[in-house]
């Protein structure tokens, strides 16, 4: 495993355009199971030699070790895309059958913010008595306005904000990209925002941290912060602005599909 995951990793980055962040999932993923064969299984972790045995007994470890039903439904994910990628090489390596299944993931429905919470929050709030109120208010707008994720917000730059025509160029998951309509609010908060930061060059990030765009962490903080002045549960992340959206979006009429 020690030569080849380096350049499955590669091929997912370079050929299939995978994420940052997917891709380091992989390589934990990769890592951990290498390790159970070194130091517990006392194996080879030579891709060719690797059993369903080996397998088998690495997800019982993982049960073992109390991890949630879906770590280890990934952690197989993992190591079937690396079968996957080997198998398409000519190398029969990973042995994993068909009938190995990952654990049943219990379903989770996602919370959602009612539109009087988010009410409260956007527009009954002075933001003007708050320290970077108009970043802060601008970002939840984004969010609540276009649906995107965190990663697609702290990517844009000022050359994908069209506040003219009230759109945002996006790159998304496998760097793909598309144009997300921003609601008239949301286009007033950011042209607000922007106008305290004049003068930036076209590729510098909307969002500006301390030296690039501003890191997910501080965004995640931001948002949960304002979010637990009106909503009392866990999760408060910028992932229920996105399903508060899309939800807001069907009560409103809109199609499945088109929300989709």
């Amino acid at each position: 495993m020690k030569s080849r995951v380096p350049v499955f990793l590669d091929y997912l980055q370079s050929a299939r355009r995978y994420s940052v962040h997917t891709v380091s999932a992989y390589r934990r993923d990769l890592a951990d199971f290498e390790r159970f064969l070194i130091e517990d299984r006392k194996t080879s972790t030579r891709a060719e030699e690797i059993s369903e045995d080996d397998v088998r007994a690495y997800l019982r470890s993982l049960t073992r070790r109390k991890l949630s039903a879906r770590t280890v439904a990934r952690r197989l994910a993992s190591l079937r895309a690396f079968q996957k990628y080997l198998l398409r090489r000519d190398v029969r390596g990973v042995q994993i059958g068909p009938e190995l299944k990952a654990p049943r993931i219990p379903k989770r429905l996602p919370g959602v913010l009612s539109k009087e919470e988010l009410a409260s929050l956007l527009d009954r709030t002075d933001w003007e008595s708050h320290p970077r109120g108009k970043r802060d208010r601008a970002i939840l707008e984004l969010f609540y306005s276009t649906g995107i994720r965190l990663s697609e917000l702290i990517r844009l730059r000022l050359k994908d904000i069209h506040l003219d025509q009230g759109m945002a160029q996006v790159q998304g998951k496998g760097n793909r990209e598309r144009r997300v309509p921003m609601g008239k609010t949301a286009v007033q908060t950011l042209r607000a925002f922007l106008d305290t930061h004049p003068g930036r060059r076209a590729d510098a990030p909307v969002f500006p941290g301390r030296s690039g765009p501003l890191s997910s962490r501080t965004v995640q903080r931001i948002v949960s912060r304002h979010l637990r002045r009106i909503a009392r549960r866990s999760r408060l992340s910028p992932h229920l602005l996105r399903h508060s959206f899309a939800t807001h979006l069907l009560d409103g009429g809109a199609e499945l599909r088109a929300v989709q």
